[in-house]
């Protein structure tokens, strides 16, 4: 028995000194090297709510027309995915469009508005009536159009802010309507949309000249603020923007474009 285990023992010694001689050893293979670095960022990135992209893009064009460099562009992304962005050094600055205002340096305030599709006609909503229409058991409009919401994505700024203040969020999170996720699409699809509502800010309204009717809601019209959060050591260029934006000049157009400075 003992010769047996023996001659085993040396069959496998023998079979590990053939491998090492015909594979240069029966080692674990070495590690594949690192990947290649990745091309340095071309330009300054942006990133933040898009109910905020508007103003902010047409800021940086005026800055830019002033002052020529470093590309700066604006992507959409929302708020905490823009912080987290910012934390990690994705992007360089994070457009932030919330009801608070700060941390960050403030760009513009605007306020939480309903807008009206065709055959809703003038008049002022109640909570109650709010309420209603998002349990679908509202009455139709005095045009006989039936009442409906044309809801936005739950994490957009200016819709989350009212039915808070409302004390609606709850019943609205359990709607299944699908979501429209840009605030432009919104304002197309309550023009085709005869009896709908919808949620928007007084700032985006003017800017993108919407021939929306407002529907005043009774009591209620939170603020919204932009504002701009930067790293603890901003490019330079990026530093120069943000005075910009407190410039005489980028107040003046702030405030044509509909925005409270």
């Amino acid at each position: 028995m003992a010769s047996l285990s023996l001659r085993r023992a040396r069959g496998r010694r023998a079979a590990w000194l053939l491998c090492a001689l015909a594979l240069g050893g029966c080692a674990s293979p070495a590690p594949p090297p690192p990947l290649p670095a990745p091309p340095p960022r071309q330009g300054l990135r942006l990133a933040g709510a898009d109910e905020a992209r508007p103003l902010l893009l047409h800021l940086l064009q005026i800055f830019a027309s002033q002052e020529p460099g470093e590309p700066l562009t604006l992507s959409a992304l929302p708020d905490e995915g823009a912080r987290r962005a910012l934390e990690a050094g994705i992007i360089d600055g994070a457009i932030l469009f919330d009801e608070a205002p700060t941390p960050g340096l403030r760009v513009a305030r605007t306020r939480a508005i309903i807008l009206a599709g065709p055959g809703v006609g003038g008049q002022t909503l109640s909570v109650e009536a709010l309420g209603a229409i998002l349990r679908g058991v509202a009455p139709p409009w005095p045009s006989g159009r039936p009442a409906r919401l044309l809801s936005r994505q739950p994490n957009a700024a200016a819709q989350a802010a009212l039915l808070r203040a409302a004390g609606l969020s709850a019943l609205a999170a359990r709607r299944k309507a699908r979501p429209i996720h840009e605030d432009q699409a919104l304002r197309e699809a309550l023009a085709l949309t005869p009896g709908g509502i919808g949620v928007s800010d007084e700032g985006s309204s003017a800017f993108y000249g919407s021939p929306l009717w407002r529907l005043p809601i009774k009591g209620l019209s939170p603020a919204l603020y932009i504002r701009l959060l930067l790293s603890p050591d901003p490019p330079p260029r990026l530093r120069r923007f943000a005075a910009f934006i407190q410039g005489a000049e980028a107040r003046r157009v702030i405030t044509e474009l509909g925005y409270t400075p």
